[in-house]
């Protein structure tokens, strides 16, 4: 056999091996996670060295988000709402910023279309990995995220584990509560919110100062 063959042979085994890896994984991939229509969330939030504490109450059918961000000085209210406007307040100062998104509240299957890449251990968790979405930087997902692997394979409601975005903000969930709501009266939003004005799209903690 020429050496030509041999290379050709050894090509051909790497081509195989590849597909069939593709397919296995492919094979394997669970259900697109999808959020129940109301949870709360504690988070760690860390972009770089900075470290927050973060409760994320999520609710589909109010058509409503709160992050409430804890910090030495007193909590920073986020107020997510359906049509993309925010309201970041702070009830220690009364300051207040309407901030405008061009995306409103994410649908419990907003990872529906994410690309699968498999399994990975986070912390204490088997995890199914994911990526969605494009960055201005090059390679760059938007976000990725990842959920712990649930018992039955066809359950599509998994614990969100940890999920990091194109800049580096990453969230580590530490609690995570399905169907649990906070009180009507923390919907309200504060009435100094609308005598303040409004700021373009940005940081939550920086809007709020």
């Amino acid at each position: 056999m020429s050496w030509v063959s041999v290379v050709l042979l050894a090509c051909l085994a790497v081509c195989v091996g590849a597909a069939a890896e593709v397919r296995d994984t492919l094979r394997e991939q669970p259900p697109y996670p999808v959020w129940p229509d109301r949870f709360h969330a504690v988070s760690q939030q860390k972009r770089g060295e900075d470290l927050g504490i973060v409760d994320l109450y999520y609710d589909w059918p109010r058509g409503g988000n709160l992050n409430l961000i804890r910090q030495a000085d007193g909590p920073i209210f986020d107020m997510e709402w359906g049509n993309g406007t925010s309201y970041v307040y702070t009830p220690a100062t009364q300051k207040c910023k309407v901030v405008k998104f061009g995306v409103g509240l994410l649908p419990p299957d907003w990872l529906h279309g994410a690309q699968y890449l498999g399994r990975e251990t986070v912390g204490l968790f088997e995890c199914h990995k994911w990526q969605k979405g494009d960055s201005d930087a090059p390679g760059v997902p938007f976000v990725v995220y990842w959920d712990a692997v649930a018992e039955d394979a066809a359950q599509a409601q998994r614990r969100p584990v940890q999920w990091r975005f194109f800049d580096g903000m990453q969230f580590n969930v530490v609690y995570f509560t399905p169907h649990e709501a906070v009180p009507e009266s923390v919907w309200q939003t504060p009435a100094y919110c609308f005598e303040q004005g409004e700021g373009e799209g940005g940081g939550r903690a920086e809007a709020a100062r």
